[in-house]
């Protein structure tokens, strides 16, 4: 009989039924003796299972059946199972090998396996009988007798028969030759119709148990490995590393006010959550700090709550009690009058009151905090200050990257965080802060020791911010005044699209690793007043549509490749201050025009080391009286200065208007110690050797 994979309940069969299972297994009725009738005892028809066959029961007996006992009331009982041979048509249940008894079918009838979808491995009886899906037919037979004379083996493929017996394991017994059965068949256990095996005794619900202990053991394992690699890790080498993590539970009236909660949800940055925090971390120390020590004791449904702590957590991250001004336990060192508008972080007072913060209707839109030993890095949590317009930490011992969520406050038109240490690449998320106006950057390329807390030295050494600054992007900074930016690792050229900032003042981008030329779009900016580039990787010449940049006070760029005349288009630049085009290779060329006396203001006129720059010194420069520095050593510049030039020396180009000592430089040292001077001059302050480089103090030589 084949099954259709599902299994329905085992029920009691009657003698009937079992011979149908022989003639249905093996055709050829007429050769199968009718199997004996079983009757019950009185005890099991008032268990109410009359007509039903139960020949594991020791009570059952056979009226016909010569292989029986008397018991001690005389009434005939089944031979013991190990001591008799099967008959045919008797049921057997395999599912019970694993009981680890030795029961057994003696030679006379092979039992094979009627319904197994699953086969279970057991003892062969031998090659003519094989438990399990296969059954022994006969091919040819003798009328005469019951004994077949030819046997093979056939794959069991009979349809279901409808009586029930389906549990895995159920065989029936059908004849064979005997001299063909090799011995009992281990672990066969008679068949009991009303009783079911044991679930734990079953081999395939034992190989099913081990197969899901072993899934679910290797899931869970799996699971922890997952959790321990993600779990989140503080890499803040100057905290205490070996500190604990800590899981915040309710100890207190104010701790189970939703407060931690409300704080985690809208304040923390980066899915942190306080329970993965070290109670060294700001994040904790801020948490700690509104639930027991803020004299404020405010509710979960404060307006300001989320803001006190965002700046509380501003504090920690910058080791509050390092600060010079707005320390908690220090007055003293600030300067008093700071006092008579502010008070001190994380005081009972409100925190728009706090030192170096600002606010309008109650929410903060500025805080400015520069030169005050601000130690650490800024947290990311400073987005929630969604209002906040100017944020300025200059000139502190602020490390690390910038994070990105600073580039989320839209409504910032001034950053100012100069002169620290910050390190890593700018986000392109900068470029959509439309309101920006000032970007201060410098100066992150640095190394410093800072004073902690404790008594500590923190040594920092940094290489810089970086960055293409000056991208394509940079175009949507339509309100852009100031980029300062000098002073760190920035890259790539300036892109063209810099020429669309109208009201751009201020470029002071020198001492990174700007490459390309200068674009002809600069032109355009005509409110632009400063453009500092010099030790850049910049090449080319200075453009010939350069007086375009009209309100230009100041024009840097030296240290770098630039090559070229001094257009005459530069000498348009009659707001022009500082003119600094040094050390330059292979540097300008050609003479210093005549037209550079149109420049009135000017103030600084710095061209040493052009080897290229030719000619004489043109009268003309006297009549910028503003001028206080004059360096044209390291040049081909020949001739004697004219008087009108020496004549500045009782206007401001002297000692008294200089915060420098040496003032008009020149070649004006015997060449190589022993040759004429490459250029006369009577006035200079400063006399250097053209060939060996010398140079010598001509005011102060005794």
């Amino acid at each position: 009989m084949e099954t259709n994979g599902s299994e329905v309940p085992r029920t009691t069969t009657n003698a009937a039924s079992i011979r149908e299972i022989c003639l249905e297994t093996h055709p050829g009725n007429d050769l199968l003796p009718t199997p004996p009738e079983y009757v019950l005892d009185d005890e099991h028809q008032k268990e109410k299972h009359s007509g039903s066959i139960d020949i594991n029961d020791d009570h059952a007996r056979s009226s016909d059946n010569p292989e029986t006992l008397e018991d001690s009331k005389g009434a005939s009982a089944p031979i013991p199972f190990r001591d008799r041979k099967a008959k045919i048509g008797e049921l057997f249940d395999l599912s019970k090998s694993l009981t680890g008894k030795k029961n057994g079918v003696r030679p006379g009838a092979c039992i094979n396996k009627a319904i197994a979808p699953n086969p279970i491995n057991t003892r062969d009886a031998g090659d003519k009988c094989t438990p399990g899906t296969k059954l022994i037919e006969p091919r040819t037979s003798d009328r005469s007798s019951h004994h077949y004379n030819e046997y093979i083996v056939k794959s069991h493929h009979s349809s279901s028969n409808g009586l029930g017996l389906t549990e895995e394991g159920l065989v029936v017994a059908c004849p064979v030759k005997e001299e063909e059965n090799n011995g009992p068949i281990y672990a066969a256990t008679m068949y009991h119709a009303t009783s079911n095996t044991s679930l734990y005794k079953s081999t395939r619900c034992r190989v099913y148990t081990a197969l899901s202990l072993l899934v679910a053991s290797t899931i869970v394992a799996l699971g922890v490995v997952f959790a321990l690699k993600n779990r989140p890790v503080h890499d803040d080498k100057y905290l205490d590393q070996q500190a604990q993590s800590v899981t915040i539970k309710p100890t207190s009236y104010r701790e189970s006010l939703g407060i931690q909660e409300r704080i985690e949800d809208y304040a923390l940055e980066r899915n942190k959550r306080f329970q993965h925090l070290r109670a060294t971390d700001p994040e904790y120390l801020a948490l700690n700090w509104i639930l027991h020590d803020d004299r404020m004791q405010l509710s979960i449904g404060a307006p300001n709550l989320l803001q006190r702590y965002i700046l509380a957590v501003l504090a920690f991250s910058f080791d509050l009690y390092s600060w010079d001004c707005g320390m908690v336990n220090d007055i003293d060192s600030c300067n008093e009058t700071y006092f008579d508008d502010y008070t001190l972080w994380l005081s009972q007072t409100n925190e728009c009151l706090w030192y170096g913060v600002l606010c309008l209707n109650g929410k903060v839109i500025s805080i400015s905090l520069p030169s005050n030993n601000l130690i650490g890095t800024i947290p990311p949590e400073i987005r929630g200050l969604r209002l906040l317009e100017s944020l300025s930490l200059r000139e502190n011992c602020i490390y690390g990257t910038i994070p990105p969520e600073l580039w989320t406050l839209t409504r910032l038109s001034d950053i100012d965080i100069e002169w620290n240490f910050l390190s890593g690449v700018v986000s392109s998320e900068m470029y959509e802060l439309t309101s920006l106006a000032r970007l201060k950057l410098a100066g992150n390329n640095s190394t410093e020791s800072c004073n902690r807390t404790n008594g500590t030295h923190i040594y920092i050494s940094s290489p810089g911010l970086q960055g293409e600054i000056f991208e394509p992007k940079i175009a949507q900074l339509s309100n852009l005044q100031e980029i300062s930016v000098y002073a760190n690792n920035f890259n790539g050229s300036i892109s063209s699209e810099i020429g669309s900032l109208n009201g751009l003042e201020f470029i002071m981008a020198d001492r990174n690793n700007i490459t390309g030329s200068l674009p002809k779009e600069m032109s355009n900016l005509t409110s632009l007043k400063e453009v500092w580039l010099g030790e850049n990787k910049i090449t080319g010449s200075i453009p010939d549509s350069i007086d375009g940049m009209k309100s230009l006070e100041q024009l840097s760029i030296w240290g770098m490749s630039m090559s070229g005349t001094m257009p005459p288009s530069l000498y348009n630049l009659l707001n022009l201050k500082g003119l600094h085009l040094r050390n330059n290779d292979p540097g300008f060329e050609g003479p210093i025009r005549s037209e550079i006396g149109k420049l009135l203001q000017l103030e600084e006129l710095i061209l040493h080391d052009n080897p290229l720059l030719t000619g004489t010194l043109p009268s003309e420069l006297g009549l910028c009286q503003n001028l206080k520095e004059i360096q044209i050593h390291n040049t081909q510049l020949t001739g004697t200065v004219p008087q009108e030039v020496c004549a500045l020396r009782d206007k401001k180009l002297n000692l008294d208007n200089n915060w420098i000592t040496y003032f008009f430089w020149a070649d004006c040292s015997p060449n190589n110690e022993t040759l004429p001077p490459y250029f006369d001059c009577d006035c200079c302050s400063t006399c250097c050797d053209h060939t060996t480089k010398v140079c010598l103090d001509q005011d102060n030589r005794t």
